[in-house]
C-alpha cells in the first residue's frame, strides 16, 4: 500500500493534468498573416519558426507567412485577398 502523501499527490498531479490539457485546447491562436482564429488542436496548417508554431486557416497563408516570417511578426496579420 502506498503512502497517503503519494496518493495525494499522484490525484494532485492529475487534476493538474486535465485542467492545464482543457485549458490549452480552449485557447484559439490567430493567423499571423491574416488575423483569423485558428484552433491549434484542429489546424490542419503550421509551421514552425525559431522554435514556435504558428497556426494558420489555409495554406496560402502557411505559405505567405513562410516566405516573410518577420514581416509578419513585425507587422501583424495584413489579410489576405482569399478574405476580402
Amino acid at each position: 500500500m502506498e503512502p497517503l502523501s503519494t496518493c495525494v499527490y499522484n490525484c494532485f498531479s492529475r487534476l493538474m493534468e486535465i485542467i492545464l490539457t482543457t485549458f490549452e485546447s480552449s485557447i484559439m491562436a490567430i493567423d499571423p498573416v491574416c488575423g483569423m482564429e485558428v484552433d491549434p488542436a484542429m489546424a490542419k496548417y503550421k509551421t514552425l519558426y525559431r522554435g514556435k508554431v504558428y497556426y494558420f486557416c489555409s495554406p496560402m497563408c502557411k505559405e505567405e507567412f513562410e516566405k516573410r516570417p518577420e514581416y509578419y511578426l513585425q507587422h501583424g496579420p495584413q489579410g489576405m485577398p482569399h478574405h476580402r
